[in-house]
């Protein structure tokens, strides 16, 4: 991946971001930093700070302490994945965190650039692009983790049926017709773990509260459910 893209990139999420939630200079890095005994890299440094900051806005924001709205909840998840990107040396195996961290980053940049003016995404594409012109790499599909959080189900059902707030608030306490889509339910408290949802069985679900497959289609065309887009084509072909 192209390193002053991803510079440009940091610099866009925080901007995103804004100094409401990340303090301006959060990101000096001044000090030496000896983990194991090992001095870090301006890139390690920042790279962990990214996550530690962008876990805890994530964290904030499920829990309604802070309120970002989606585009702002979408470059935090930017910021985390560069930080994750930035710092696997230092967290485990270089080659194999390096794959997951790009693809992780692939993902999450896939539903920020849905929130980016046409001008402001042009220059990220590419990265999405270089990643795409490389077949043979060895990497984990987008697709690999079958369900998703609440929050890839706001983004990509807002507008069908409720909007992304109410689509984060509602899933914390689902309505009967909804609990079929939750294939994993998350646990509350110091160690969260947020519930995973299906995004064919959600749509199959909208399907009788009177929400048309044309809407739904517009769902599986965005980036967040591009994976699922040939299983939803093939369901509602046969149960049509």
């Amino acid at each position: 991946m192209n390193k002053s893209l991803l510079n440009s990139l940091r610099k866009q999420v925080i901007s995103d971001i804004g100094e409401d939630h990340l303090p301006k200079g959060c990101f000096k890095l001044e000090l030496e930093q000896r983990p194991n005994g090992r001095v870090l890299s301006w890139d390690e440094k920042w790279g962990l700070r990214a996550l530690a900051l962008a876990a805890t806005l994530c964290n904030d924001s499920d829990h309604n302490t802070v309120n970002l709205s989606p585009r702002q909840y979408s470059a935090t998840k930017v910021l985390y994945d560069l930080g994750e990107l930035a710092s696997r040396e230092f967290l485990n195996n270089p080659q194999e965190t390096e794959i997951q961290a790009k693809n992780n980053l692939l993902v999450s940049l896939h539903e920020y650039l849905e929130y980016l003016t046409e001008q402001e995404a042009k220059p990220f594409t590419s990265l999405l692009e270089s990643q795409s012109e490389q077949p043979n790499q060895q990497t984990t599909p987008l697709n690999s983790v079958r369900y998703i959080n609440k929050h890839k189900v706001a983004t990509a059902f807002q507008g069908i049926y409720w909007n992304f707030t109410q689509w984060r608030d509602n899933l914390g306490d689902p309505p009967e017709w909804l609990i079929v889509a939750r294939k994993e339910k998350g646990v509350r408290g110091n160690n969260k773990i947020p519930s995973k949802w299906d995004p064919i069985e959600i749509a199959l679900a909208l399907l009788g509260r009177e929400i048309t497959v044309e809407e739904l289609n517009q769902a599986f065309k965005k980036p967040v459910l591009i994976d699922w887009a040939s299983e939803w084509k093939e369901r509602t072909y046969n149960e049509s």
